[in-house]
């Protein structure tokens, strides 16, 4: 094939038109599903775009389906031509192409997200506390939470914020005092997230207000936040 440059022009045109994904053609008034490593033609299409006679071109083809480089479905329409190894010329490439996009996109969304919720300062924390939890030495102990978690290693990001801060509030209520020692208590206890105070329950509300009720706690890590 190498020595007649234009069959071997012509092994190259099939190659660079074969498919590198399945790929749906339309062919007279009927859709054909063309799949990867192949592509469609004709004897007269084939040899006007490679510069060989016609005669030239059938014996061209049979040549490579000879050498088990290819196979044809033949209709009255077209000619499937489908390349035997395509995977092994094409396929390493491919598969690496893909992953480096995979990784792109995967990188690109990571990047959005990651802007959408950032890490905030512990200071910047505060501003998703309750406004009844603002002030005083609970704002001092959260300040403390957050520094904590951060030297931790653990998320300090926005949703945490808001999720902690509202889960914190259903389970002391609007005991500010009991808030700081449920903070207080992680820290304390080395524990990732913020749990009921041991053997006192979230406060009851009541028409009178929110009021404890002690009893034995489950364990903590059911109620973590």
């Amino acid at each position: 094939m190498w020595e007649d440059k234009r069959y071997f022009a012509a092994w190259m045109y099939c190659l660079l038109r074969a498919n590198y994904e399945e790929t749906e053609v339309l062919i007279g008034n009927k859709k054909q599903l063309v799949p990867r490593g192949s592509f469609i033609t004709s004897i007269r299409k084939f040899a006007a775009e490679t510069q060989l006679t016609e005669r030239e071109t059938r014996t061209f083809l049979k040549r490579l389906e000879s050498d088990t480089l290819i196979d044809t479905v033949t209709t009255q329409l077209s000619t499937q031509i489908n390349i035997c190894k395509y995977e092994d010329y094409q396929g390493k490439r491919h598969r690496e192409v893909s992953k480096t996009t995979h990784e792109a996109t995967t990188d690109k969304e990571d990047k959005e997200e990651k802007n959408k919720n950032p890490s905030i300062s512990p200071q910047e924390s505060l501003e998703y506390l309750p406004e009844h939890f603002h002030g005083g030495r609970f704002e001092n102990t959260w300040l403390e939470w957050w520094q904590y978690r951060k030297g931790e290693g653990w998320t300090t990001k926005i949703s945490y914020a808001k999720s902690s801060s509202r889960d914190l509030n259903k389970l002391a209520g609007n005991n500010v005092t009991m808030a700081r020692q449920i903070v207080q208590q992680s820290m304390d206890k080395g524990w990732r997230g913020l749990f009921a105070l041991k053997g006192i329950d979230a406060p009851k509300k009541t028409k009178h207000g929110t009021r404890n009720r002690g009893s034995f706690d489950k364990d903590p890590k059911i109620r973590e936040i």
